[in-house]
Order: C-alpha cells, then structure tokens, then sequence
C-alpha cells in the first residue's frame, strides 16, 4: 500500500511536481537504483506499486521508455524522498 508523507520537503517536492515535465532531463537511474537498494524495495514491489508490468519497469530503469509524471510522483512518495533527493534523482543533470 502506498503511504502519503504530509511533512516538509517532501509536501513542498509533491506540490512542484507538476513543474517536473518541462525540469527532467533524465532520471538519474544510479541515485534510483541506490535509493530503492538503501530502502531495501524490490523492482517487482515498485512495478506493483506503480501499477505497471515488471518489463515495463525494466524499461524505464534502463531507458527504453520515460517515467510519467504521475508514475515520479508515486516514486517520490512511495520512497519518502526528501526534495534534495528529488533534485539528486529526478532534476540533476548529471544523469544515466
């Protein structure tokens, strides 16, 4: 089940989220692939939690295809992301 944080940064990340489409470069995948490693969550639980197939999943962590705006910001929240993470991750540009 995804939970929704109510606090701080992470209020401030979600509201700006629409801001995100015209601000992505890129995702960067690594800061991704480290924080959903730091969190201990499994590709096949962030497939579900997303509501998308686990190859489609693959995809986008190996950028065949892009995250959508909503599916960020489930991201965002489903990992409690503070919002320097969510520059680190989703505004950088130092991106793979």
């Amino acid at each position: 089940m995804l939970t929704i944080i109510h606090i701080g940064d992470i209020v401030r990340s979600v509201k700006e989220i629409h801001t995100l489409k015209t601000e992505v470069r890129d995702v960067n995948r690594s800061e991704l692939r480290a924080e959903f490693a730091r969190q201990g969550i499994s590709n096949r639980t962030i497939a579900k939690e997303l509501d998308i197939s686990e190859q489609a999943f693959y995809n986008k962590m190996n950028g065949e295809s892009e995250f959508k705006e909503s599916e960020i910001k489930k991201l965002i929240q489903l990992l409690g992301l503070s919002a320097s993470d969510v520059d680190r991750i989703f505004l950088s540009e130092n991106v793979n």
